[in-house]
This record gives structure tokens, sequence and C-alpha cells, in this order.
């Protein structure tokens, strides 16, 4: 016996998302057809996994910290170096964030500004961290380490 399409409907197939739309014979089926693989479609754009977020402040989040303006290796950098003792508090944050987000992008932001996005290879548990900031932040950012 041959498959035969069921009455009403001409196409029907499988776009690698285990759904399986249906086309109807009709105006108001196939705008339903079509709105239906809109709505089940356009979503998968915005399920790109946005990187996960750590926020400091240097105030409260940081028992120790040093900048390295410029090395012997990189005098003319881009970057400046900046290396910090955690608080406990914040030690404790950074283990329980870099554990979830390990293999996915992680977002540090320092006194509300956004320095850099990373992917996140083991979780840091060590309560020392060090970071670059672009040299031209440094002007607006310096004036927040120093409170």
């Amino acid at each position: 016996m041959m498959y035969k399409e069921p009455p009403g409907f001409f196409l029907y197939g499988t776009f690698g998302l285990n759904v399986t739309l249906v086309f109807c014979q009709g105006t108001s089926m196939m705008k339903l057809a079509i709105g239906l693989s809109a709505a089940l479609l356009v979503p998968l754009t915005s399920w790109a996994e946005q990187p996960a977020k750590i926020f400091y402040r240097s105030q409260t989040d940081f028992v120790d910290m040093s900048l390295v303006l410029k090395t012997a290796h990189n005098a003319n950098a881009q970057y400046v170096g900046m290396s910090v003792t955690l608080s406990p508090e914040a030690q404790a944050r950074t283990a329980a964030v870099t554990t979830q987000a390990l293999n996915k992008s992680l977002t540090l932001y320092l006194n509300g500004r956004q320095l850099s996005t990373s992917t996140v290879r083991s979780a840091l548990d060590s309560g020392r961290l060090s970071f670059s900031i672009p040299k031209e932040m440094l002007p607006d950012l310096l004036p927040s380490l120093l409170n």
C-alpha cells in the first residue's frame, strides 16, 4: 500500500528541530501553519547563550590590589595589568559563578564598567585574580579604584 497524503494537506516536513510543520490548503490554515512555524523558528535566534556576569566593587571585594602600568617586555602595552586578592565573600561568589560557567563565556565588571568577556576553563577559587584593563578606560576607572 502506498502512502497517501491526508485530505487537505499538501506538504509536511521536519526541519531539524524534531518539529513537524504541516501546511494545509486554505487561507486560514496556511496562515496558522506559517504563524506556528514563525513562532517556533524565530525564538531560536534569541536562544544564543548570554555570557554569565560577575560584578566586583574594588572597595568591598578586594583586600589587596596592584596595577602594572608597563613591563620591560611590553613598554607600550594597550592594557594595564591588575592583580587583586579577593575578600572571602568575593572569593566564594567567584568560585560559585565560575563553577556554573565552566566552558561558557563570563563577562567581568569592575565598579560598574565592563572589562572583558572570556571563556571559563576552570573554577576560580584561589582568591587571587589578574586581569587586564584597556588603557583608554583607566582615566575613568582610576578614581573609583582610589576611593
